[in-house]
């Protein structure tokens, strides 16, 4: 197991409302991976695909959030109406 591995089980392990954490989380990185493996996404060594999945995380989090906002926004006003 890798040292990020670990801290991040130990801070799992120290979270006060699991529950709430696991049922709000969103795991991007086994998202990307469930693509991958769905639309037969193929890399020439583990290594790359490793390296891909990394850089296609922090694009996603270096995204322009204010599609979300308006999808959320759609939500609500689905929601209220």
């Amino acid at each position: 197991m890798k040292k990020s591995d670990q801290d991040f089980q130990a801070w799992i392990e120290s979270c006060p409302d699991i529950l709430k954490f696991r049922l709000e989380y969103i795991d991007v990185r086994a998202d990307i991976e469930n693509v991958i493996q769905s639309y037969g996404y193929e890399f020439a060594s583990e290594q790359t695909e490793q390296e891909v999945i990394e850089q296609v995380i922090e694009d996603f989090y270096d995204q322009d959030w204010a599609d979300h906002n308006n999808f959320i926004s759609y939500l609500l006003d689905r929601r209220l109406a």
